[in-house]
């Protein structure tokens, strides 16, 4: 039901600048979490909202492109031409592009309508959407970018745009804001469609009513209960476009065997050959196999409640409490309460008491979910594997602010302690993340920079004995800095650093690289 509720509508992403900006983390925004879940504020959605020239132009704007981009890790040259046509709340772009190889030559990436077809066909169109997000209707078809489930607790600043425009996802987004008597709000998210051949789709649903808003008593009135339920319906989806392939040495080592070579001095010989190791490989092989097979579900059902006590346009003071606990009735659950989200003028902060039991995490479903939800190396295993049943107490805060313009700065911080379900041993679960921005003031004061942002995530810190800022394949920072060329030309460097296990478990490099040229007319 949930993914037929979700299928049924359509909508999408947001222009070329809103999109580098939304996939280079949105969720970074400042803003608090509550306000993201009041869907009826226009105040609260600003940074939500497409820029002025998405959609809101009565003629077409024409976009022509030139840069370097990570497909499949290695740099390739991308060429595009795109154009919004805005009809009446309606926004349609339209976006051609071609892709030259590292080896200097033109590749069929989003054309090869014989054996990917959908892939071609919806690689032309980047968004179709109708109305903003603030809107009483708001639907997108495509990217999404910063995704929130009332306070978070669930989904979290969710995105399907880590890997764009690599990667193009078929997103949904569906949302009733704020509307009848009781102040119904309905958002409905799924993260691609194209999973759904692969018995997979990460997707959610949330519903959220204002029972006592007839009544216009302050405070009363205001009050908001929600329930959500996110559910990845194949979190081995991923591997069904894994290129498994059995390793040679294996080969050698079966022929060794069938001329009765003994076992041990047939390992030797195919160490020596420098093929790898054929009980490894082989094992390697098969797990990898197996993934390509398997399906493992995983969701989460929760439900927030929210009271403001103060509710004005330059302060604001709002108590909320929220829980969440796995469908799969497994021992799992979580709850944040009580929590306090305060707005005061240029500054905003979250804070919150934490307490899980089980096996669960908060914001399980963030920013790098997709990322997340399967890892190859050096061996298959899903995010949900990783959690350990554990009893944790602690605090999470989150503390942003526009300094007169200047700066931007938006950070959180979790830290949670306890013991595990099997014993006494302590454990942890410590994450931070944070963003600095040079607001308008430097922009405009600087030439020929438009932009200029830096940020950080690391989560599980101290989980593989590491300090706060060791590299591990749970942290991701970068930059971003947008350069003016002259009028209506400029030049977008997007870098993304990241970390993953080699087949041997080691770190290294899972990069993302972008330098974009955009000229609009």
């Amino acid at each position: 039901m949930l993914r037929l509720s979700v299928l049924l509508l359509a909508a999408l992403f947001i222009s070329s600048a809103a999109v580098a900006e939304d996939q280079n983390l949105t969720d970074k925004q400042p803003q608090p979490k509550q306000e993201q879940s009041q869907q009826g504020n226009s105040e609260e959605k600003k940074a939500d909202l497409p820029p002025p020239s998405v959609g809101q132009k009565s003629s077409p704007s024409w976009e022509i492109g030139a840069g370097v981009v990570t497909v499949n890790n290695e740099q390739w040259t991308r060429l595009a031409v795109g154009v919004d046509v805005p009809i009446w709340k309606f926004g349609i772009f339209f976006d051609l592009e071609l892709f030259i190889d590292s080896e200097g030559k033109f590749s069929n990436k989003g054309w090869n309508f014989k054996d990917e077809p959908l892939e071609a066909i919806t690689r032309k169109i980047r968004y179709i959407r109708f109305g903003h997000e603030q809107d009483p209707l708001f639907i997108k078809f495509g990217g999404l970018s910063s995704v929130t489930f009332g306070y978070g607790l669930i989904m979290d600043r969710f995105t399907n745009m880590l890997h764009y425009p690599d990667q193009k996802l078929l997103g949904l987004q569906f949302y009733l804001n704020d509307i009848s008597p009781i102040g119904i709000s309905l958002q409905t998210v799924l993260a691609d469609f194209k999973e759904l051949n692969d018995d997979g789709g990460l997707a959610g649903v949330r519903l959220a009513v204002k029972p006592f808003k007839p009544s216009g008593t302050p405070i009363i009135s205001g009050i908001s209960i929600g329930g959500s339920y996110v559910r990845d319906f194949n979190q081995y989806s991923p591997a069904r476009k894994w290129d498994v392939q059995r390793p040679k040495s294996v080969g050698l080592y079966d022929y060794l065997i069938s001329l009765n070579v003994p076992v041990r001095e047939a390992l030797d010989t195919v160490r020596n050959t420098g093929l790898g190791d054929p009980i490894e490989d082989e094992y390697k092989y098969y797990n990898e196999l197996n993934a390509k097979k398997d399906d493992d579900a995983y969701g989460l059902i929760g439900g927030d409640v929210g009271i403001p006590i103060i509710d004005k346009k330059l302060l604001g003071v709002e108590i909320y409490g929220q829980a969440a606990i796995r469908d799969d009735g497994k021992h799992g659950w979580g709850i944040g309460v009580p929590g306090v989200a305060l707005r005061a003028g240029p500054i905003w902060a979250n804070l919150e008491y934490r307490h899980s039991e089980g096996r669960f995490e908060f914001n399980h479903f963030n920013t790098y979910y997709l990322d997340e939800r399967l890892t190859r190396d050096p061996v298959v295993h899903t995010k949900e594997e990783l959690l350990i049943s554990n009893t944790l107490n602690g605090i999470y805060g989150r503390l942003g602010a526009n300094i007169a313009g200047i700066l931007i700065l938006d950070g959180s911080y979790q830290h949670l302690i306890g013991k595990k379900k099997d014993g006494e041993e302590k454990t942890k679960d410590r994450r931070f993340e944070a963003v600095a921005a040079a607001g308008e003031i430097i922009t405009q004061k600087i030439p020929k920079i438009s932009m200029a942002e830096f940020y950080y995530n690391k989560s599980n810190i101290g989980y593989l004995k590491d300090k706060f800022f060791d590299k591990t394949e749970y942290m991701y920072y970068g930059y971003r800095i947008g350069f003016d060329i002259t009028s209506g030309a400029t030049l977008i460097w997007d870098s993304r650093y990241g970390f993953k296990r080699d087949k041997n478990g080691d770190l290294e490099s899972n990069n993302f690289i972008s330098v974009q040229t955009a000229i609009t007319f």
